[in-house]
């Protein structure tokens, strides 16, 4: 019996656990306060928004955001998994560095650059 127990006790455990890994994400992404996280934190590479009042530090600044929502291939979920997952390293020396950006925060950055994307 008490065997019993604990398997049933683990297959809820791994139930709970799978459907919870599997859930939609509570937050809804925010364009408008990515536009103010891009200018914040973004913007040392970027350019960033139209508003941007400072250039990047970089002499050659990374892409534009205005120009990589222009691309037929970007969207919400490449951009957002971009952000947080290619960074640079020892192999990849010139990859975009580490923002360490929550998972909502790059979500609001991701959901912003692709709102650049003009109307056609």
């Amino acid at each position: 019996m008490r065997t019993i127990c604990i398997w049933v006790t683990l297959v809820i455990a791994c139930t709970v656990a799978v459907s919870t890994s599997y859930s939609e994400p509570s937050h809804n992404p925010d364009s408008v306060n990515g536009h103010k996280l891009a200018l914040l934190i973004c913007s040392a590479c970027h350019i960033a928004a139209p508003d941007q009042n400072k250039l990047p530090i970089l002499r050659t600044p990374a892409v534009s955001f205005q120009s990589l929502a222009e691309k037929k291939s970007t969207s919400y979920e490449g951009i957002r998994n971009f952000i947080l997952t290619t960074h640079q390293d020892i192999g990849h020396p010139k990859d975009m560095p580490n923002p360490m950006l929550t998972d909502d925060e790059a979500s609001d950055i991701s959901a912003y650059i692709v709102s650049l994307r003009r109307m056609r």
